[in-house]
Parts: C-alpha cells; sequence; structure tokens
C-alpha cells in the first residue's frame, strides 16, 4: 500500500493512530497490504492526524495491482 505508506513514513506513528501494536504496521509494511478492514479508518485518522487524503479509490487501485 505505497498511498498510506508514503503519508505515514513513521509505522509507530501509524500504529498509534490507530491503536494498534507497531508489529503490526510493520507486518503490512513487509507484505505490501493492508486488511481492507482498516479502510475507513486509515483514511479518517490520515486526514486528521497528517492533514492528508486517502480515497477508497487510492485502496482499490493498489488493491488491484498487487493482484496482478
Amino acid at each position: 500500500m505505497k498511498t498510506v505508506f508514503d503519508k505515514w513514513t513513521d509505522a509507530a506513528a501509524l500504529a498509534r493512530a490507530l491503536n494498534l501494536p507497531p508489529q503490526t504496521v510493520r507486518a503490512w509494511r513487509l507484505r505490501g497490504s493492508i486488511p481492507a478492514k482498516y479502510d475507513l479508518e486509515l483514511i479518517r485518522v490520515t486526514k486528521k492526524v497528517l492533514g492528508k487524503t486517502i480515497t477508497i479509490a487510492d485502496f482499490a487501485k493498489e488493491r488491484a495491482a498487487f493482484r496482478q
């Protein structure tokens, strides 16, 4: 999920924003994917904490590319 990780360069900060263990976010980064159940929360916290925008379309585009 390049879109998310380009905005959140610090995995620990993203983990704190989502109230998750840092290891979880690091695993997402290594795997290159984030479970879809976090999409809406990621959109919300990215806007709230960073003032940056991520859209559902961003997630859909990246997931489509990941499957190929």
